[in-house]
């Protein structure tokens, strides 16, 4: 034994000195065998209260004896290891020092929870933390997750939970069927409904979820504040029926029908808060009225795109009676519509999806951002780039930066003349299932434009063309003039162009071999440009790759 060791283990007993060495090591520690924590740290560990000064002070001087126990294990293990002499302890008595060790590190770890911050923090920002993990989807019948987990961390977290909290409870999202055959489904949900106070609800339910989770739900209907519904049948609608006049905190609301042979749905007919309503798959003649002055969000998606003129009349007044209107999606054709003069001018209407030609001569739109021209691939070619065109002229407006043209017969004056009025211009978009010579004319004509002058559509950066083509057909836009144009605008703001042409037969582009290759190397100093053709037969499988 050196002499560090024998200095460091010097110890005087009471009944002579220890029979061996290992005795002598083990006696130091020997009451930590029977080491008991604090009744006061115990408490706190079960019931993670906030511990009084006199219990903090009671658990900081016994955690400094822990903590300095703690140091002479380890330094005396250390000394031990540096010194050769840790051998002569044997794996038993070394192992039990380590137990000793990792039994006091265990105990260091209890005294702390109680004095971490986070037992200190006012019950208001808590509200505040538990607040946020409302705006996270969940399933609000599931006691596994928030906000019922959080309830269980301590006393003081569920009364902040449930007594300060009821935005925790007003999420009622129900994802799945099965959670609604729970057998205390219903308990659970009045349990939600009580917790969530007087706060709004957001309702996301899926369909079939019975009709005692309805009753309960109806029950709260002038809390309602969000509305999220999918498979929305013949039932569904009776349950909503109970809630007309109802609505009047409702804002936000997605619908998805299934149910056909609707004249008229008046649920929402007196909704004075909405400002979003997104609904899918209404019948062709399915009238749906609303009425929100503070609407600022409409689409109406149907499955049907040749509709009546009650349906035009209906979007006419939606359009006349939403003065904050920012969106506007509605791509019907109506044969017979008419057209409101004076045009109704819409300042707030930065994005319209429309296709309608009355619907589109009836509008004045002077902040226009984002326009899609959208007719459905099974009707033919819709003829109405001439009324965009006169609608951006009449509103004045310069302010476009997105334009999606799908099916539209494109008129080479018009389309030339759109890109002429819209200097901001930064996106566009061009996807057709049926071709015309005119198209060709009008695209060459851009790029022709686009080549000569770079004060057309100064801040251009990606064009995207997508011709989905099932009968033989002759396309020439793919060509020399379309080639000069990329090389003309790849050094200024252009920065992505794609062609893509789904096509029945072979050669759809008039590109040369030394096109193809300027392309090639357009493509390898950076610039994103891609030429590509497949069998519209089978568009899994590529037949041509340019570029």
């Amino acid at each position: 034994m050196t002499s560090s060791t024998r200095n460091l283990f010097n110890i005087q007993y009471k009944s002579g000195a220890p029979s061996t060495f290992e005795e002598a090591v083990l006696s130091k520690y020997e009451g930590l065998s029977s080491y008991q924590r604090p009744r006061t740290l115990l408490t706190l560990l079960r019931t993670n209260a906030v511990p009084s000064p006199m219990e903090e002070g009671i658990l900081k001087g016994s955690l400094f004896h822990v903590q300095n126990d703690i140091r002479r294990i380890a330094a005396d293990l250390g000394r031990l290891s540096s010194d050769g002499d840790v051998e002569m302890l044997g794996h038993d008595v070394s192992r039990q020092l380590h137990n000793k060790l990792v039994l006091l590190e265990e105990i260091e770890r209890d005294h702390r929870l109680p004095l971490l911050l986070i037992r200190r923090i006012p019950s208001e920002i808590l509200m505040e933390i538990f607040s946020y993990t409302a705006s996270f989807s969940r399933n609000i019948l599931d006691t596994s997750s928030a906000p019922w987990v959080i309830g269980q961390v301590c006393r003081s977290w569920r009364s902040v939970c449930i007594s300060m909290c009821p935005s925790l409870w007003s999420s009622i999202n129900i994802f799945s069927d099965p959670c609604m055959h729970k057998k205390d489904a219903r308990s659970l949900l009045q349990t939600v409904l009580s917790r969530s106070r007087q706060h709004g609800l957001a309702i996301r339910l899926p369909s079939s979820i019975g009709s005692i989770t309805w009753e309960q739900l109806i029950s709260h209907g002038e809390r309602w504040t969000n509305l999220h519904l999918t498979d929305v049948g013949l039932p569904e609608l009776g349950y909503l029926s109970h809630l007309r006049g109802r609505l009047g905190t409702l804002q936000e609301c997605y619908l998805e029908f299934t149910c056909e042979g609707l004249d008229f749905i008046d649920v929402f007919d007196h909704t004075p808060a909405l400002k979003e309503i997104k609904v899918y798959g209404l019948d062709l003649n399915t009238l749906f009225p609303i009425t929100s002055t503070n609407l600022e969000t409409f689409v109406d998606d149907r499955d049907e795109w040749l509709t009546s003129t009650s349906i035009h009349d209906q979007h006419l007044k939606v359009l006349q009676a939403s003065p904050n209107l920012k969106t506007f999606y509605a791509p019907y054709r109506c044969t017979a519509g008419r057209t409101v003069f004076p045009r109704i001018i819409k300042p707030s209407l930065s994005a319209l999806t429309v296709c309608d030609n009355s619907l589109i001569r009836s509008l004045s739109l002077p902040g226009l951002e984002f326009a899609a021209l959208f007719n459905d691939c099974w009707l033919n070619l819709a003829d109405c780039l001439a009324d965009f065109q006169d609608m951006l002229t009449q509103s004045q407006c310069n302010s476009l930066t997105t334009l999606e043209i799908y099916d539209v017969l494109l008129r080479p004056t018009n389309l030339l003349r759109i890109f002429e009025l819209s200097p901001t211009l930064t996106s566009f978009r061009y996807q057709t299932h049926e071709w015309a010579a005119q198209n060709d004319d009008a695209l060459q004509s851009i790029f022709r434009g686009l080549s000569d002058s770079a004060e057309l559509v100064p801040r251009l950066k990606d064009v995207v063309l997508e011709l989905a083509l099932f009968n033989e057909t002759n396309i020439h836009c793919a060509n020399y003039t379309m080639v000069e144009m990329i090389a003309a605008r790849r050094g200024s703001s252009l920065q992505k162009f794609h062609l893509t042409a789904s096509v029945p037969s072979e050669g759809f582009c008039d590109l040369g071999e030394d096109d193809i290759e300027r392309l090639r190397d357009i493509k390898a100093e950076g610039f994103d440009v891609a030429i590509t053709s497949c069998d519209s037969l089978d568009i899994d499988r590529s037949r041509q790759i340019y570029v």
